[in-house]
C-alpha cells in the first residue's frame, strides 16, 4: 500500500513540478497544496493515502517520497492526518 501511495504522489509531484518552480519556497508549497487538494477530491485516493500512513506511519511515506517539495508535502500530511485522527 506505502509503494502505491508512494508512486502516486511521486508521480503527481513531477507532473505539478511542470506548472510550479521547484526551485523556490512558494513552488513547493504550491506543488503540496495542490497534490493535497487533488487527495481531498479524490477519495479512493485519500483512502489509500490513509490506509498507507496508518499501516506504516508518515515517517516510511516521508522516507520514499523523494521530491523537491516532499517536505513540504508531509507537513501538510501530518496535518491532514492530525484532522482526519488517523
Amino acid at each position: 500500500m506505502i509503494r502505491l501511495a508512494t508512486y502516486f504522489y511521486t508521480s503527481a509531484l513531477d507532473y505539478l513540478g511542470q506548472s510550479y518552480s521547484t526551485e523556490t519556497t512558494l513552488g513547493k508549497m504550491q506543488i503540496a497544496a495542490e497534490a493535497v487538494k487533488r487527495m481531498e477530491n479524490n477519495p479512493r485516493l485519500s483512502e489509500q493515502i490513509r490506509s498507507a500512513i496508518a499501516q506504516s506511519g508518515i515517517q516510511e511515506f516521508q522516507q520514499r517520497l523523494k521530491h523537491p517539495a516532499a517536505h513540504f508535502v508531509i507537513g501538510a500530511l501530518e496535518d491532514w492526518q492530525k484532522t482526519q485522527n488517523i
